[in-house]
């Protein structure tokens, strides 16, 4: 069996790399780190998972994964394997006994929970998702080496009563931190040199090169893209109320594929033409902020919701920011 080993921590390019190998459809391992980033799930909504002002007050990327499944944060003390083989050759349960027994080894007491984690003393230190393309599988997960948890409840709790999503919604967990079961000497590196030595006498590897002309084409054309990590946002409304000088104005929209869809505006500001048109204008529109900020720059919005400024037009659309 492959096995690869990225020498990246940027989540845009490594995931690419993931979905690179899993396309020359070959059995094989990866193993990889990512820095300070939150990888959401297939079909999940940004907005209902990520705090986005923490995010950006952080410089935490936010990337979407092709498997399905909750949110999940990573930095360098979190190891990443993936397992691609073809469909009738393994099954799940055999990779993730092979992570358990490599716990054991370090004399952790770990044990499969639920669908797709793995916990020690009742707390969570693995998660797993997997997708099957064509007969051959792709199998993955995280181990927690140790968890920042201050900054994951900042970053993956947020108020989205407002927000009536389509998506899927992660579970909160507690986490743990396998670090707590090793020496205190040991680190994440040590940590993922270990499991990479104990995989390849297992599977009895054979190191591969990933290829980056194909890694860099995903990640231009994919991963590093709007489309597919807001873009693939599923099908949300949400509904926002602000007062400003001009008077109280709610919009309620219906967001679709990362595009207005429909967009209603009630409340009781003043304004000279009717509303109507306004909404009619806005369908169609990319939901981002500087698509959404150049629509206000383009219409004289004014003559419709009275005297706002582009902030607070911005404040209107984008209340989870």
């Amino acid at each position: 069996m492959l096995m690869y080993i990225s020498d990246s921590i940027d989540p845009v390019y490594n995931l690419a790399a993931e979905e690179a190998i899993f396309n020359r459809g070959k059995s094989c391992i990866f193993l990889w780190r990512n820095d300070n980033s939150v990888i959401i799930g297939r079909n999940q909504n940004i907005y209902s998972q990520v705090n986005l002002s923490a995010a950006k007050k952080y410089g935490t990327k936010i990337v979407r994964r092709n498997t399905g499944g909750g949110t999940v944060y990573h930095d360098l003390n979190n190891i990443n394997f993936s397992f691609c083989f073809n469909e009738g050759e393994y099954i799940q349960e055999f990779f993730t006994d092979k992570i358990l027994s490599f716990l054991h080894s370090l004399n952790i007491s770990a044990e499969a929970d639920g669908r797709n984690d793995i916990i020690a003393n009742g707390k969570k230190i693995s998660g797993c998702a997997m997708m099957v393309k064509n007969g051959f599988m792709l199998f993955h997960g995280t181990l927690l080496f140790s968890a920042n948890t201050p900054i994951m409840e900042q970053l993956l709790n947020v108020d989205c009563d407002k927000l009536r999503s389509k998506g899927i919604s992660s579970v909160k967990s507690r986490v743990g931190s396998i670090c707590d079961y090793l020496p205190k000497n040991e680190s994440a590196e040590s940590f993922m040199n270990k499991l990479k030595s104990f995989l390849s006498e297992k599977f009895n590897t054979e190191n591969a090169e990933l290829n980056r002309y194909e890694i860099e084409k995903l990640v231009k054309e994919k991963y590093g893209t709007w489309e597919w990590n807001i873009g693939k946002n599923p099908k949300m409304n949400f509904l926002n109320r602000k007062r400003f000088t001009a008077g109280s104005i709610c919009i309620n929209a219906e967001i679709k594929n990362g595009i207005i869809k429909e967009c209603r505006f009630t409340g009781d500001f003043i304004g000279k033409n009717e509303i109507e048109a306004l909404e009619n204008a806005l369908v169609g529109t990319a939901y981002k902020r500087e698509t959404v900020g150049g629509f206000f720059r383009s219409h004289n919005i004014n003559n419709y919701l009275g005297m706002i400024s582009e902030e607070q037009w911005l404040l209107l659309f984008f209340p989870f920011e």
